[in-house]
C-alpha cells in the first residue's frame, strides 16, 4: 500500500510546492536541492524578501534558502525594438 501522508495546511502567506524525487525544489525558476528525505513531499516557502525565502515542513523551519529576485521580463529591452541611439550634432 502507498503511505499517505496526512494533509498540513500552510498559512495563507506561504506558497505551496512539492519537492521532485531527486530532492529539489523549484521556486521562482530557481532550483534548490532540500534534500532526497522531502523528495514527494509538500513544503511552505515563504518569501522573507526580495533575495530570500524560508522553507517550512509543516512546523519545522528548514532554513532560509537565497533566490534570485522575481523581474518581469517585460522591464527588459528586445534588441529588435531598440531604437538606434542619435548622436547630437554639434554646430560651429
Amino acid at each position: 500500500r502507498k503511505l499517505e501522508t496526512p494533509k498540513y495546511d500552510y498559512p495563507k502567506r506561504y506558497y505551496v510546492r512539492c519537492v521532485d524525487s531527486s530532492g529539489l525544489l523549484t521556486f521562482r525558476g530557481d532550483q534548490c536541492r532540500i534534500g532526497h528525505a522531502f523528495a514527494n513531499l509538500q513544503v511552505g516557502v515563504e518569501v522573507v524578501d526580495a533575495m530570500h525565502v524560508r522553507v517550512w515542513l509543516c512546523d519545522v523551519d528548514l532554513g532560509l534558502v537565497e533566490t534570485l529576485p522575481a523581474v518581469d521580463s517585460s522591464c527588459y529591452e528586445r534588441a529588435a525594438l531598440r531604437r538606434p541611439k542619435q548622436v547630437a550634432a554639434v554646430v560651429a
